[in-house]
């Protein structure tokens, strides 16, 4: 950071002052009314959001807080993009990063890491390693009305070595892209699947053109939980099908995505089997909509983004015939 303060400076000419700016924000008085101009702050800057003082009363530490009419830093015309040294800015319309409740999953950091739809400050750049793995650290809070949607930590994913040194390199970035932007067409395909299998299960049976939207609303937590058993499979997965790519093996390569695809529809299989006994449903009813809806969820899958593989339901619908 400290290497870098000058090209941050050069960046942003009317921001910050090269001395003497205010650094810790909190460390000011604070009417609760007045704000601090980017003009005023140091470059790498700290920011508080709130008026709180921590004061000593009866030999105890106590908070004191206090509401505030204005922002502490008047910076809404910079749409966040004030050089953070950590955090992406949408190429677009030149907008930080903005989180959501469902923080940093598997598309996002896709987005964030391979993709081009954001400029990456200097703590994305990936430089020499000396052949080491990298372990990817996100972090952040989500905004919402008032109030926060949570805390987001994703600092799991291990990232190869071969993966490193792609992604400096635009050409090979551009590789994992695609093959990231693949695995997630699959996620939807399989997840589309699951909700018309659920769907049918919720409706006793009925046939796709009468189902309601109180019947599809009945997948969405098993749409969740897919979800996630998709964000634990799809990084090692992405990375086996680059090492398949970058050495050409077709054959290889067709075997990570089968292997991606068959862990994704073997859960995909068992949450509808919990859903098809769970769902309400006219007993009467259920022994019907579990058979149609096991037949639409294999259905949909068939004519999707894996019906050039046709190996990759052989085995499980034997197994669901048996």
């Amino acid at each position: 950071m400290l290497d870098g303060r000058d090209a941050l400076l050069n960046s942003y000419p009317d921001y910050f002052r090269p001395d003497d700016g205010t650094a810790l924000t909190w460390l000011e008085p604070w009417d609760g009314t007045a704000s601090i101009g980017l003009r005023e702050l140091d470059s790498y800057f700290i920011e508080v959001c709130r008026r709180v003082r921590l004061v000593s009363h009866n030999g105890l530490l106590a908070a004191r807080t206090a509401a505030s009419k204005a922002p502490r830093i008047f910076a809404k015309t910079a749409n966040g993009d004030v050089g953070d040294f950590w955090t992406p800015v949408r190429m677009q319309d030149g907008k930080a990063l903005s989180l959501s409740s469902v923080g940093f999953r598997y598309d996002r950091l896709s987005d964030l890491v391979f993709g081009n739809s954001y400029r990456r400050h200097a703590a994305m750049q990936v430089k020499s390693d000396g052949g080491k793995r990298w372990r990817l650290v996100a972090r952040g809070v989500a905004a919402g009305q008032g109030k926060t949607e949570g805390y987001h930590e994703r600092t799991e994913i291990v990232l190869s070595t071969a993966t490193v040194n792609a992604l400096r390199r635009k050409d090979e970035r551009d590789r994992l892209a695609a093959i990231a932007q693949e695995q997630i067409a699959e996620v939807e395909d399989v997840m589309k699947a699951l909700r018309f299998g659920v769907a049918v299960a919720a409706s006793g049976g009925r046939d796709a053109n009468e189902l309601t939207k109180a019947h599809r609303s009945h997948a969405v937590p098993y749409a969740r939980r897919l979800d996630a058993v998709a964000d634990a499979l799809f990084f090692p997965a992405l990375e086996d099908r680059y090492a398949a790519a970058s050495a050409d093996e077709m054959i290889s390569g067709q075997t990570c995505r089968a292997r991606f695809a068959s862990g994704l529809i073997h859960a995909a299989k068992k949450l509808l089997y919990e859903a098809v006994e769970t769902v309400p449903c006219p007993a009467i009813r259920r022994p019907r909509a579990r058979a149609r809806a096991v037949t639409a969820f294999w259905g949909r899958l068939r004519k999707g983004v894996f019906s050039d593989q046709p190996e990759v339901f052989s085995t499980q619908e034997v197994s669901d015939a048996e």
